[in-house]
């Protein structure tokens, strides 16, 4: 939903797939066009990373999801220089259980690169952010470190 600065609802809908969905992440870019991220479930049971934009009236532009045999989901979005980054886990492809997921999209939703970080165990992508000097610094936990618990991971 979309408030007004004074918590007024402006619109509101509601977006519904195959099974247990949810989006944890959005950014506004240019127009005031949103970019979401999240996981929805596919047929299969498994959670696949979502990316969906909405126009500044809530329509639909671009829904597509991101996965492979296992979970997979999206935690934040960052517009910086018309190109949105998207960090996440998968549990699909990388080094061990469950790896940093970093994805760029430009401006019209095209997928540029998508960079998998972790070592054994698990490693999900929470935030990411750009820095002042033009670069992206990207926060996570490990558990790689010393096989316990989890420790804050930032790249």
């Amino acid at each position: 939903m979309r408030l007004s600065n004074s918590g007024q609802v402006l619109w509101s809908n509601v977006l519904t797939y195959a099974g247990t969905d949810y989006f944890s992440g959005l950014c506004e870019g240019n127009n005031g066009e949103i970019v979401l991220t999240g996981a929805f479930q596919g047929g299969s049971g498994l959670m696949d990373l979502a990316v969906y934009k909405i126009n500044s009236s809530g329509g639909a532009l671009f829904l597509r999801l991101y996965g492979g045999g296992q979970n997979d989901g999206g935690y934040s979005v960052d517009f910086f220089n018309n190109n949105y980054y998207i960090s996440g886990n998968t549990w699909s492809t990388g080094a061990g259980q469950q790896d940093l997921l970093l994805m760029k999209f430009t401006e019209s939703m095209n997928l540029v690169w998508a960079k998998v970080y972790g070592d054994e165990l698990v490693e999900p992508g929470l935030y990411v952010t750009h820095t002042s000097d033009g670069n992206l610094a990207l926060v996570g936990q490990t558990n790689s470190t010393n096989g316990k618990s989890r420790d804050i991971c930032l790249l």
